[in-house]
């Protein structure tokens, strides 16, 4: 009996699906009027299903439309912060050599910016290794400085990294000049044992007092004039001595350098 009522009302269904598909295309003409009134309620809920489900093919069609333009979005939001991260680090990286180019004279050289990538500080020898090397332009003897103050010099170069030894290394030299009251004393500056500068061979005659500022003074080497070496904590005369001495404290701390910047020729 259930056999026979689901016949039935598949064929009712077929009929009604029948006569909206030849009512549409004219094919049925004044008996299509008559089948048409019988089944038009039929007809009406077919429509509504289709309607129904074009509705939501269309949702699910705006919603995949919106899901990629959310994705191109977000993926142009990444890149405008891309962007300007680089320009933000370049911006920086110029005002920083904007700035050591204003402390000093660096006529025929320039700037080249360096990350340390790591550190040898210890009692005896004090380096520090840079990701620049000779295919930067690097060479030994190059002069490496920070925030105006000379942090030490190229000593050995591979095609991208550099190892630089930093003025508190026993083993660095170089000519230092005292500013103050118009004297002008020099003297061999080279690293301490156990951190700090000494400045040696300064005319006893010449007056040098503790807080003098130290700087480089241009005499030999590729050392520019200028550069601040550190600051006089204790000066040492003997009496009866051609020359006196002097122990300077150094703003370079090892352990903290980040960024430096090699004045290449």
């Amino acid at each position: 009996m259930r056999n026979a009522s689901q016949r039935r009302i598949m064929i009712i269904a077929t009929v009604g699906f029948a006569v909206v598909i030849f009512g549409g295309l004219g094919r049925l003409g004044a008996v299509g009027s008559t089948v048409g009134v019988i089944f038009s309620p039929l007809a009406r809920s077919l429509h509504s299903f289709g309607a129904g489900i074009a509705s939501e093919l269309g949702v699910v069609g705006s919603a995949r439309n919106l899901a990629s333009d959310n994705a191109k979005l977000r993926k142009e939001n990444a890149d405008l912060r891309s962007a300007l991260a680089s320009a933000s680090a370049g911006s920086t990286e110029l005002a920083a050599i904007r700035k050591e180019l204003g402390l000093r004279e660096l006529s025929g050289k320039r700037l080249v910016p360096a990350d340390v990538i790591s550190t040898q500080p210890d009692s005896y020898r004090s380096f520090i290794t840079i990701n620049r090397g000779s295919s930067d332009g690097l060479a030994p003897g190059m002069a490496v400085v920070v925030d105006g103050t000379l942090v030490g010099t190229v000593n050995q170069v591979s095609s991208l990294t550099s190892k630089v030894l930093v003025t508190t290394d026993p083993t660095f030299k170089v000519t230092g000049q005292v500013l103050a009251g118009g004297s002008g004393a020099t003297g061999t500056v080279r690293g301490s044992i156990g951190g700090g500068l000494l400045m040696e061979k300064i005319p006893q005659d010449l007056k040098i007092s503790v807080g003098d500022t130290v700087i480089t003074s241009g005499l030999g080497g590729n050392i520019v004039k200028g550069y601040s070496l550190g600051t006089v904590q204790l000066v040492a005369r003997a009496d009866n001595g051609v020359f006196q001495s002097a122990r300077l404290s150094t703003p370079v701390q090892i352990g903290r350098l980040q960024t430096v910047f090699v004045v290449a020729n």
